[in-house]
């Protein structure tokens, strides 16, 4: 009994320092709930949410063996292709998960003919240009985790497209709580 523990202790504790998960919740997207507040000419959107407004939706995409989930938008639905409203939101999401981003050393591949064909068809099959995850790269240690916040960009007038990586991490206390 004592070895079949100790043997699904190890597993579990090999699983964390190895997984390379997307760790977006699809139940928590990032403009869930946002208005146009802060605009205060509320009309001009209709009374379309934040989220209705960039048609927000989340899929998963299966890359190099993960399945990573992704939130979508479509800035050309009502914003003619313009996303300086939503990037905002998005980095400020990524920051209240407890996450700092490296906003000094993003890493820019434009254009990214190596994204993953499953990426572009989540965000073909609902008409998008701006996608993102979060992807886990290492658990570090018990205080400490890295990760990659990933935004893709489909440039519609080259068909190309963009990806900026930036990484981010964030501490725990000795409670396991994020310090936030």
């Amino acid at each position: 009994m004592k070895k079949t523990l100790v043997v699904l202790v190890l597993c579990f504790v090999a699983e964390l320092l190895f997984a390379q998960v997307s760790i977006v919740d699809a139940n928590d997207p990032p403009l869930r709930g946002r208005t146009w507040t802060e605009d205060p000419y509320d009309i001009a959107h209709g009374g379309l949410t934040v989220s209705q407004w960039f048609r927000e939706s989340s899929g998963r995409a299966n890359v190099e063996g993960r399945l990573l989930t992704y939130f979508r938008y479509d800035t050309y639905y009502k914003n003619d292709g313009s996303a300086g409203s939503l990037f905002p939101a998005l980095f400020e999401y990524v920051e209240k998960g407890g996450w700092v981003i490296d906003y000094a050393n993003p890493q820019f591949v434009n254009p990214n003919p190596d994204l993953a064909e499953s990426v572009k068809a989540l965000m073909r099959a609902r008409g998008c240009d701006i996608s993102f995850t979060i992807i886990r790269d290492d658990i570090g240690d018990l205080q400490h985790e890295w990760a990659y916040f990933v935004i893709n960009n489909l440039d519609r007038d080259k068909n190309t497209f963009d990806t900026v990586i930036f990484n981010i991490d964030r501490y725990y206390d000795s409670r396991g709580n994020v310090i936030r």
